[in-house]
């Protein structure tokens, strides 16, 4: 990780509580410096159209960003570096704290509403991993401790992510002395009915050029990192999920689909319906930049 700090997404609900804690755990391991970031959402309508004002002086700012490192006190024991607090839509406000502060990476909960403002993640979520600034961490909220040396896995589709994804997952476990497997799901194709396209022999072959593709980016890629490789046939979010969980990952790398947040790019994309039904926290890796359309 050669950026400079993690950036904590918050609206200081309990659920949130659970991000602070992957966040302080992973600032422990990086040295890097942990802001809390809160925005007080405007609804993405409104902040573009500049329908309302909202003022901020000073000290109504300052006592709200005293709140916001209470909150981060409170779930993790320790102070956050930095605490701030942003009035805008919530998913460019945290992508420009992300730029601003060169985040390694964005770390959100999954669920979780506060109490006056809405949430920050959940739906905003699906928008931030559509066009992420730096790696997006949604962390699990069941498992969410970044104890001993977590189990990584990175799910390698051959898309042109791939090399950040790769990149991305192998930081993470040469930074935590971690193994790391890289997996493919292959969905063989079918008509309509179920009709398989592909042979049983046929599958077989695919699954096999597969771990070997898997091993030649291992090697390229990670060299000198201890890497185990997997491939299973079937649907890739569901395969994924049974795969995190007969694994027991920590922590799954994978790529976003689509550069905007559009309803067609979101619904069909693999990490919605793996936040959807997540096995472990999530880490989606953005395109390299330039290449972003």
């Amino acid at each position: 990780m050669k950026s400079t700090s993690i950036v904590l997404a918050t609206d200081l609900s309990d659920a949130a509580k659970s991000a602070a804690v992957w966040a302080r755990d992973m600032g422990t391991r990086t040295g890097l410096p942990v802001i809390a970031v809160h925005v007080v959402e405007l609804g993405f309508d409104n902040w573009v159209h500049g329908r309302y004002q909202i003022s901020v002086d000073d000290e109504m700012r300052r006592k709200v960003e005293d709140e916001v490192a209470a909150w981060y006190r409170q779930a993790t024991g320790e102070p956050a570096s930095k605490a701030e607090v942003h009035v805008g839509h919530a998913v460019s406000e945290l992508v420009d704290a992300a730029r601003t502060y060169d985040a390694a990476m964005l770390v959100v909960a999954a669920t979780g509403k506060s109490s006056f403002t809405r949430t920050v993640v959940g739906s905003r979520v699906q928008q931030l991993i559509s066009m992420p600034p730096c790696p997006v961490v949604v962390v699990d909220p069941i498992s969410f401790t970044l104890a001993g040396a977590p189990r990584i896995a990175a799910a390698v589709d051959f898309a042109p992510t791939t090399p950040e994804v790769v990149g991305v997952a192998g930081s993470l476990a040469t930074m935590s002395e971690s193994t790391l497997i890289l997996t493919h799901v292959f969905q063989p194709p079918r008509m309509l009915g179920g009709i398989d396209l592909m042979s049983t022999e046929q599958v077989a072959e695919t699954m096999s050029g597969a771990e070997q593709e898997l091993a030649t980016i291992a090697g390229a890629q990670l060299p000198g990192l201890e890497i185990e490789t997997a491939v299973r046939a079937g649907d890739p979010a569901p395969g994924l999920v049974e795969f995190c969980r007969a694994e027991r990952i920590d922590i799954l790398v994978l790529g976003h689909t689509g550069h905007a947040p559009s309803a067609r790019e979101l619904l069909g994309s693999t990490p919605r319906k793996l936040i959807g039904n997540q096995p472990c926290t999530l880490v989606i890796a953005p395109t390299p930049r330039g290449e972003a359309g």
